[in-house]
């Protein structure tokens, strides 16, 4: 487990001058004939804003059927990372694996990119791409940091299916009545938790001292909803515009993360217009607004008003104070002119 948790195709490290820059994008919901507004805004900010590292956060196509639809969409969007040599990386969403290829068949695809340093992830655990990615010290003694990569899975019937739940008047792990929002998401199996927990003492052993993190997953824990119940207690930042869609039932994954202390910040995709983010328990809980043009946006008359919350996350680390990483996210609107539609 140590070695696959070392490995990266291309080696990560902080930069001389000990900064190390992330761009997270989520939900580009690529279709066929997908909108050219999504390549532009993409080029336009990664040109503008020149990442370490660029992570896609999940639900990067939906509809795409076959093995060449997957590729050419692929080569498109990263066209700007593989000519410019940038490392990125990726996670599932709930409906990437929807039309026709599974996320297996998916991540050959993936990894066959020079740039592309996404893992699958152990065979004995839920899920497809759960994986670390270590990242060096600028002086390539230590691993100053890390990020880690999550399936969140995609449905609640899978897990009712797979665990066999009994229905109760009619209704299995979803009732009438639900702690949240009652929404059907599925959640992280508790053997992905343990695989974190585990592999972190692992890497913690080997570095000689713990090391900090961020953790990128697609769909919400419910501890996300905390922070916009809680605005002033959790210094929340940015925009709630829409129910938190998490699942119903809780997987654990936080209280593993303060428990190992590690992971200083867990951001998620999923719900396209809410971009805030706040401190609960000493972590970070955040989203990354939508960035595709395909999925449902803001409401409004214009494209600008559509796109109003349409965009990436950037993180900026700094080796000397890892831990207290600065990010923001930032708008598609202020970078192309999203009301030119060729």
């Amino acid at each position: 487990m140590l070695k696959e948790n070392l490995y990266t195709k291309k080696p990560l490290t902080f930069n001389s001058d000990g900064k190390f820059r992330i761009m997270l994008f989520s939900d580009l919901h690529g279709v066929p004939n997908h909108d050219p507004r999504l390549k532009r805004g993409i080029t336009a900010m990664v040109e503008a804003e020149k990442p370490d590292l660029v992570f896609f956060n999940g639900d990067q196509m939906y509809g795409l059927e076959t093995h060449e639809q997957v590729q050419n969409y692929l080569e498109d969007v990263t066209e700007v990372l593989e000519k410019n040599n940038i490392p990125w990386a990726h996670v599932y969403g709930n409906h990437d694996s929807e039309a026709g290829l599974s996320r297996d068949e998916q991540q050959k695809i993936y990894e066959s990119f020079p740039n592309c340093l996404s893992k699958r992830g152990p065979d004995d655990i839920g899920g497809v791409g759960n994986f670390s990615l270590p990242i060096m010290s600028s002086d390539k003694c230590k691993i100053a940091f890390c990020i880690w990569g999550l399936d969140s899975r995609e449905y609640i019937g899978a897990f009712d299916d797979e665990f066999s739940i009994k229905a109760t008047n009619g209704y299995k792990t979803v009732l009438p009545k639900p702690f949240y929002n009652g929404t059907y998401y599925d959640l992280i199996r508790f053997e992905q938790v343990m695989w974190y927990y585990n592999s972190s003492k692992e890497l913690e052993k080997h570095n000689g001292a713990k090391i900090p993190a961020l953790m990128f997953f697609h769909i919400a824990l419910p501890e996300h909803k905390l922070i916009h119940l809680n605005p002033v207690e959790t210094a929340m930042t940015g925009d709630f515009n829409e129910q938190v869609c998490c699942a119903e039932t809780n997987s654990g994954m936080f209280t593993a993360v303060l428990q190992r202390g590690d992971v200083k910040g867990i951001y998620v995709g999923h719900d396209h217009n809410n971009n805030y983010e706040g401190t609960y328990a000493g972590v970070r809980l955040g989203f990354d607004g939508a960035m595709g043009f395909n999925s449902y946006g803001m409401d409004g008359e214009t494209e600008t008003e559509r796109s109003s919350c349409r965009g990436c996350r950037i993180f900026e680390i700094n080796e000397s104070d890892c831990a207290n990483y600065k990010t923001r996210f930032i708008k598609v609107n202020d970078y192309i002119n999203v009301e030119d539609l060729s």
